[in-house]
């Protein structure tokens, strides 16, 4: 028996001031990689000892994101509605550094759908930017693409590939892109059809007079040299192979091992109820194999539809600031 649970958005209810809380974003070198990390802290702090409390979350970018102000923004919101820290860290050799190269290594990983090097270098980058000792928690929020890199750094934090002991005690997957196996073309297809409704969320901030719209997507082709265009060829074909079982394998190996905590993590996945770039049999497919090795209680699968006299939501919703609010207020909480 699977949790699928339904969730409609009221826009009237979102809740949007003017952040207060500004970005630090800082470029790490990691094995000669240059990988940017952007950190938002909203967490409270304790009266008498001055320590920080609160929830630490780690967004891996995705292919083709850039941590300029449009994507900072939504970290701020998401932050903000929290009143945790949120920690962005790019892809090596696709993000912020127009001069990044990615490395022969990695290319040849994404090309068979292997994360691990590049989840490997932004865990390396993201330790020498943010001060972690063994028993913090960090929990992962993810989004398409990104969903197979974090997917990837939980592995590696349970092999303790940096000699710190983090515990995982929550795993939100907002359009699990690759939960299961896609064939190249479809999924070129599924992502081509969803781009035509990203304006129609972009303007959705207009109402908000202190959101930007991202950078113009022509302009930033045309400075992206032809090495970064590969780079992003190769992070998306890396989609076709699934993170589920790599999932599934850290649950066993932390039920063996007793590292990040996994095994017993609360692990929701969220869907746009008309994205075609996710897709629902899938995605109940993978929350039945996460149920069948962990408890099902622990487990969920909710749909994200859009109010009555709105057409479903898509996969580029989460450009919609307001309704990144509402879903941090009321799901991610």
């Amino acid at each position: 028996m699977i949790t699928i649970k339904s969730f409609i958005p009221d826009s009237d209810s979102s809740q949007l001031p003017e952040p207060t809380h500004k970005a630090m974003v800082s470029t790490a070198t990691f094995k000669g990689l240059s990988i940017s990390i952007s950190v938002v802290d909203v967490r409270d702090v304790a009266a008498h000892t001055n320590v920080p409390i609160g929830r630490t979350l780690i967004w891996p970018a995705s292919y083709a994101v850039r941590l300029d102000s449009f994507e900072i923004q939504r970290q701020q919101v998401i932050a903000e509605t929290l009143k945790a820290r949120l920690i962005v860290i790019e892809l090596p050799g696709v993000g912020i550094n127009m001069a990044a190269e990615m490395p022969l290594a990695h290319k040849l990983s994404l090309l068979t759908g292997n994360f691990t090097p590049s989840a490997q270098a932004m865990l390396g980058a993201l330790f020498e930017i943010v001060s972690f000792g063994d028993g913090d928690e960090i929990e992962f929020l993810l989004y398409s693409q990104g969903a197979a890199l974090g997917v990837a750094m939980i592995a590696e934090l349970g092999n303790n590939t940096f000699n710190v002991q983090l515990k995982i005690p929550r795993v939100t997957i907002i359009e699990a892109v690759n939960d299961q196996p896609w064939h190249a073309l479809p999924l070129l297809a599924a992502i081509r059809s969803e781009d035509q409704y990203a304006d129609r969320y972009l303007n959705d901030n207009k109402a908000y007079p202190w959101l930007v719209r991202p950078t113009n997507v022509t302009a930033a082709k045309k400075r992206r040299n032809r090495k970064q265009q590969i780079n992003l060829l190769l992070a998306g074909a890396g989609l076709r192979r699934p993170f589920i079982p790599i999932l599934l394998k850290a649950i066993k190996e932390d039920r063996l091992h007793n590292t990040t905590g996994i095994r017993s993590a609360r692990i929701d996945i969220i869907k746009f109820n008309a994205s075609r770039v996710s897709r629902l049999e899938k995605n109940s497919h993978s929350i039945k194999q996460l149920t069948a090795t962990m408890s099902a209680e622990l487990v969920s699968l909710t749909i994200v539809s859009a109010p009555e006299g709105q057409s479903g939501y898509h996969h580029p919703a989460i450009h919609s600031m307001p309704i990144m609010e509402t879903i941090s207020r009321e799901l991610l909480k």
